[in-house]
Formats: structure tokens, C-alpha cells, sequence
């Protein structure tokens, strides 16, 4: 199978099938190594994702709050949390077949004014 020319000895055989291992353990390293590296990136990706959901959720916490202080709030805009108001302008809106965007206004904090404005 393979030809040797001059003084071959088998420990330089030894050696040359040592150094073969060597490269491909180093080799299937690299690529262990390579793979670690690319799944520690989707592992902080995913991670960061995560994060910025959160910072968006606090924001719209935010907006709700903020709500007390508005004169006019577009519904289209805000998301209401409370399904119970959510589901009884949604009735009023199919009850009347009315068309147009839905406007609230905020008198005080314990009153809200919920209006249909034509386009």
C-alpha cells in the first residue's frame, strides 16, 4: 500500500500516525469549539430577545398608567388589558355597525368616555 524510501523506522511510522491523530482531534476540536461558539450566540440572542420584550411590555405598563392623564386616547393605539371594557366597546361597535375610530377621553380617573368618529 504505501511505499517507504530510505531509513524508515517504525517509531517514524509511530510518529507520522501520532501527528495524524493530533490533526484530526485537533480538527474535530475546532469544530466542537466552533459549534460551542455558535450556540452560546443563539443562547444571548435568544436571551437578549427576551429582554427586549420585557422593556417593551414595561412601556406599554407605562402607557396604561399614563392613561388618567390624557384628555384623548386613540383605542386603535392603546391595547386595553381589561378584557371586560375591551369586550363591551367591541359589542357597542357591532351592536351600532358603526364605522370610524374609536376615541376615549378621560374626565377624571374614575370616569372614561368612549366615542365613534366619523371618517
Amino acid at each position: 500500500m504505501f511505499k517507504c524510501y530510505g531509513n524508515v523506522t517504525p517509531f517514524t511510522n509511530d510518529m507520522e500516525l501520532f501527528g495524524i491523530g493530533i490533526t484530526g482531534f485537533l480538527s474535530c476540536g475546532l469544530l466542537a469549539l466552533f459549534s460551542l461558539i455558535l450556540l452560546a450566540i443563539g443562547h444571548l440572542r435568544k436571551k437578549i430577545d427576551k429582554e427586549i420584550q420585557e422593556i417593551g411590555n414595561q412601556e406599554a405598563v407605562e402607557k396604561e398608567m399614563n392613561l388618567n392623564n390624557a384628555e384623548k386616547i386613540n383605542i386603535n393605539e392603546v391595547k386595553i388589558n381589561i378584557p371586560k371594557l375591551q369586550t363591551e366597546l367591541e359589542q357597542e361597535k357591532n351592536k351600532k355597525f358603526l364605522t370610524g375610530q374609536l376615541e376615549a377621553q378621560v374626565e377624571n380617573p374614575s370616569k372614561l368616555i368612549v366615542r365613534v368618529i366619523e371618517k
